[in-house]
């Protein structure tokens, strides 16, 4: 079945909504977004100021739902599942955000869920130390709630972005509708294509201040080729991006961007945005630091887009 939308907008709810990719590719897809939650302010702000749709600061432990909606949307928290990090899992505080997540699940009850994470949750453990196990726990309880399941990774790159992300998505229907991923796309973008009227012309666009590095580190990332670390042991941050390539994903890591495919300095938070499929007027709000968090943890839109396609068949 094709992603045609039924004659009534589907309407969802998104849970740990942060800035608002998944959101904005959900409503490019021609969804409707009733309500966004998420904890961080600045998050909060950019959501409510670029998309227009109230938005609730608050914990999703700590409110109640009785609206009737189609889907809910939720990209809980990852670092406790990442690969990079200490890897608690369900014993993280972070971790635990999915109860509260599945908890507004089973006071909703909508059609479908649709979940977002890093792939390194499938080995994530669970609250006694499982490896596995908060995949596990997660699936078993959307299934207890009536749901069928299904999950897979996508590699963003495959849907029309320049950027190579993986990210886990795990669907479930409350009408035994099975979900299938969506169809990679044949063209394949490079970091050219996100970037190509930037590389030479000095555009005013809101996030795209110039960093300022030392004389010194400016000369090292001059000597920079493409693809190569200024720190060996750094696989992503200090990388210079190459044109003919998809960008490595894209993470504020502490401020260490990637950098510039021409120029001997890291990416703007502009440049970061668009490889992460925003479009230009788009304005993050808040500090330097939380308008890069804002980006690097945020859905690509157009891998939301093709995500919210594939679900329409699940709400006939």
């Amino acid at each position: 079945m094709d992603g045609t939308l039924p004659d009534i907008r589907p309407r969802f709810v998104e849970l740990c909504c942060g800035s608002g990719g998944m959101a904005l590719g959900f409503i490019q897809a021609g969804w409707d977004c009733v309500l966004g939650i998420d904890i961080d302010e600045d998050a909060c702000d950019t959501f409510a100021h670029n998309l227009g749709i109230p938005v609730v600061r608050a914990s999703v432990h700590d409110v109640n739902f009785h609206t009737e909606i189609d889907a809910i949307v939720a990209g809980f928290p990852c670092q406790s599942h990442a690969l990079s990090g200490k890897r608690l899992g369900l014993a993280d505080p972070r971790g635990q955000v999915v109860y509260g997540v599945l908890r507004i699940a089973q006071e909703m009850r909508p059609k479908v869920l649709a979940f977002e994470n890093v792939p390194g949750l499938i080995t994530s453990p669970d609250a006694d130390g499982e490896r596995g196990g908060a995949l596990s726990f997660i699936l078993k309880e959307m299934m207890d709630l009536g749901y069928t399941v299904s999950y897979d990774v996508l590699n963003a790159n495959d849907y029309g972005i320049g950027q190579s992300r993986k990210r886990l998505f795990i669907v479930g229907s409350l009408d035994n509708g099975l979900w299938i991923r969506p169809t990679p796309y044949a063209e394949r973008r490079v970091v050219f294509d996100e970037l190509f009227d930037l590389l030479e012309e000095d555009i005013d666009l809101p996030n795209h201040e110039k960093m300022k590095h030392k004389p010194e580190t400016e000369e090292k990332l001059s000597l920079l080729r493409p693809g190569e670390s200024l720190y060996g042991n750094f696989t992503e941050s200090w990388k210079r991006l190459a044109l003919d390539e998809p960008a490595p994903t894209q993470k504020e890591n502490h401020g260490a961007l990637s950098v510039h495919p021409l120029e001997p300095r890291c990416i703007t938070a502009r440049e970061m945005a668009r490889l992460q499929g925003f479009p230009d007027d788009f304005e993050f709000l808040g500090t330097k630091s939380s308008v890069l968090k804002q980006i690097g943890n945020a859905v690509p839109i157009p891998l939301a887009k093709a995500v919210a396609r594939s679900i329409v068949p699940l709400l006939n």
